[in-house]
């Protein structure tokens, strides 16, 4: 009898990684056995890529892998993006318990992945009709290399998914930005000056870099600033994390852009708006790389206990950048500690979103009210350091956050324009230790998803009834 394939690779990904790491091979190894690139192997793992028979005969043979020990893997983000698609008013009329959903995601998982999509489908259309707004396509881009690509939220939503899956961990990636400092004599502790940078693109390119001047420098738009670092002459803001970082992204084009291309077009697999955003991603990752090595930012996290303030100073740049940069720390040879990543803007908007830790994320709208990144800017005395809270789900499942709020110039001078944001980066609570804000006796708090699936229905700030509560008795009872 055939040995039989199942219907879905979200369990076959973490079995393929935990015999590899069994046989201590890393992604890089097993992949050049197997023939395939380790871009693809890591999406393999992750659930987002199907096996081939072909490939599943290789992986028997070289890591002795056995079909019929696979157990399903728990999909707990699907399941709870599927709580929130049936705590929606539109589903409220339907009897279906959280056991239902727990047994459809364990059973029928892509039934469960088809429902989320057409439940966000429903939901961009709701939004379309409520604004009068229809997303147009952007004007065709030669930068880019794309006709008519428009930013979709399904892209957005398709994109926030490929890091998931890849661990936010590109090897390719990180080979180019190491092979780019071996190529400009930096040394794995060199931080290289935003002069060093500018220098060597000159020597080698002939791109000249200058400082903008009063009234440029603003922050530009995803594509606009694909075209500042592709100009013949790099206008520089006058941020120095930001002069470097532009810079750095300039050098990944010019040293790396066979291999940014080669992973965009592995991930993307033929969606040209998911490719706009992934080309974006990945030369930020690569220039992230060559101004962050990955060794020396792991090393430094694990000395200062992931001390976000000091290895900025260290790597002389933005909170920010270093926060994305620790996100990226899962080489599964030298791991750091999965971490999750909010950016919510005053209006509690999710700007960006990445969890690796298991923390469940809201997909649609905003999350828990309770949630810290959401309270930070309110808090009384709260200023630019940082806070950190415990927040529990249920008895079995906490996170540490720690959040703090940021700003950054748009437009220079008196009447000029300020962004602020709250960054939040944070862990499961079991690795609390290993981060320093976790010092200070801080407060557990109990805390939600969503209010619409949240059970707690005390709670002083609950701003929608909860999935199958009588609207009418909500309103006799808020809170």
């Amino acid at each position: 009898m055939p040995t039989p394939v199942p219907s879905r690779d979200v369990a076959i990904g973490p079995q393929i990684r935990r015999l590899r790491r069994e046989r201590q091979l890393t992604q890089a190894a097993l992949a050049e056995q197997l023939q395939i690139s380790p871009t693809y192997l890591s999406l393999i793992e992750g659930g987002s890529r199907r096996v081939t028979v072909s490939l599943l005969v290789r992986l028997h043979q070289v890591l002795g892998l056995n079909l019929a020990d696979f157990a399903q893997d728990h999909q707990g983000q699907l399941l709870a993006d599927l709580m929130e698609a049936f705590g929606d008013a539109a589903t409220g009329e339907h009897d279906i318990t959280n056991h239902d959903l727990r047994d459809l995601v364990s059973t029928l998982p892509h039934v469960g992945e088809a429902v989320r999509a057409l439940h966000g489908h429903i939901l961009r259309l709701r939004n379309e009709v409520e604004s009068g707004d229809a997303a147009e396509p952007a004007e065709d881009d030669p930068l880019l290399g794309l006709s008519g690509v428009g930013f979709s939220h399904q892209a957005y939503e398709a994109f926030e998914d490929v890091l998931r899956q890849t661990q936010n961990h590109f090897a390719d990636l990180e080979k180019a930005a190491a092979a780019i400092r071996r190529r400009a004599g930096w040394a794995e502790e060199d931080v290289p000056t935003a002069a060093a940078l500018a220098e060597f693109l000159r020597a080698q390119y002939g791109v000249t870099a200058r400082q903008s001047g009063l009234g440029e420098g603003g922050e530009p738009s995803l594509v606009d600033s694909f075209r500042t670092i592709t100009a013949p002459e790099i206008v520089l803001p006058h941020a120095l994390p930001q002069q470097r970082f532009l810079l750095a992204q300039r050098l990944a084009i010019e040293e790396a852009r066979a291999v940014i291309d080669m992973v965009v077009a592995e991930l993307a697999a033929g969606d040209s708006r998911l490719a706009a955003l992934l080309l974006q991603a990945c030369t930020k990752y690569t220039a992230a790389a060559i101004l962050m090595p990955y060794v020396r930012v792991l090393e430094l996290a694990r000395q200062t206990r992931y001390d976000i303030d000091r290895l900025a100073m260290a790597f002389q740049c933005s909170i920010e950048q270093i926060a994305h940069r620790l996100t990226s720390l899962n080489d599964p040879a030298q791991p750091g500690i999965p971490l999750h990543f909010l950016r919510i803007d005053p209006a509690g908007n999710i700007i960006k979103r990445l969890s690796l830790s298991g923390l469940p994320l809201p997909r649609y709208g905003t999350g828990c009210p309770r949630w810290l990144p959401f309270r930070c800017g309110w808090m009384a005395g709260g200023g630019e350091g940082w806070q950190g809270e415990y927040h529990r789900f249920s008895p079995h499942e906490s996170y540490l956050m720690v959040a703090t709020r940021l700003s950054k110039t748009v437009t220079a001078g008196h009447q000029g324009e300020t962004a602020h944001y709250v960054l939040c980066l944070g862990a499961r609570a079991e690795h609390a230790s290993s981060f320093v804000y976790a010092d200070a006796g801080i407060r557990t708090i109990d805390v939600g998803i969503t209010c619409r699936i949240c059970a707690r229905v005390d709670c002083a700030q609950r701003a929608t009834p909860q999935y199958g509560t009588h609207a009418g008795w909500w309103i006799q009872n808020p809170g």
